[in-house]
């Protein structure tokens, strides 16, 4: 704006620049650079909190598992490197091939999680060697045996099976014994 004189001559008044713009800009950049350092000061602190604590654990979990193993071995003692003997679901039934799911007997510690064990599933062959026999605890304090035959096994049953081969490396055997436990 201008600024009249006597003469009625208008006499034009230049005004600075205003500053004020400026230093509220620059207040802002600051301000938000320091806000900016510190969130990423705080993700930074949060992803080394979060894998400290992952390596914790797993060294943790390592830690315990070898004070405790020792009872753990004595109390879950590892299955034998040779199994003759196994416990197993019928699963099917096809000509004289018994297919059953049985518990893997790498997996025979329990599982933290209570997660079920690993299953395998196994062949055994029935030979006319094969002895059949159905054991009954049912009966109160007598223990009854009798035969039993192939067709009376059905898929779902629990049977125990005997052999002469290493069940734990073979998946496929010849049966010497089968026992379907009442």
């Amino acid at each position: 704006m201008g600024h009249a004189h006597e003469n009625g001559a208008l006499e034009i008044i230049s005004i600075p620049p205003l500053h004020a713009g400026v230093c509220y800009n620059q207040s802002m950049k600051k301000t938000a650079i320091f806000l900016s350092v510190i969130v990423v000061c705080l993700v930074l602190i949060g992803i080394g909190f979060y894998i400290g604590n992952q390596k914790g654990s797993e060294q943790g979990a390592t830690a315990i598992e070898e004070k405790y193993k020792p009872l753990l071995e004595r109390s879950y003692p590892k299955p034998p490197e040779v199994l003759n003997s196994i416990k197993g679901v019928v699963k099917k039934i096809a000509g004289g091939t018994i297919q059953m799911e049985v518990n893997d007997p790498e997996d025979y510690l329990p599982h933290a999680d209570n997660s079920p064990r690993k299953t395998l599933t196994r062949f055994a062959t029935v030979l006319p060697s094969t002895a059949l026999v159905t054991i009954d605890y049912t009966s109160g304090t007598d223990v009854k045996t009798s035969p039993l035959t192939l067709s009376a096994l059905k898929g779902g049953m629990t049977i125990f099976v005997s052999t002469e081969a290493n069940i734990r490396t073979s998946a496929t055997f010849d049966a010497t014994k089968i026992e379907l436990v009442k």
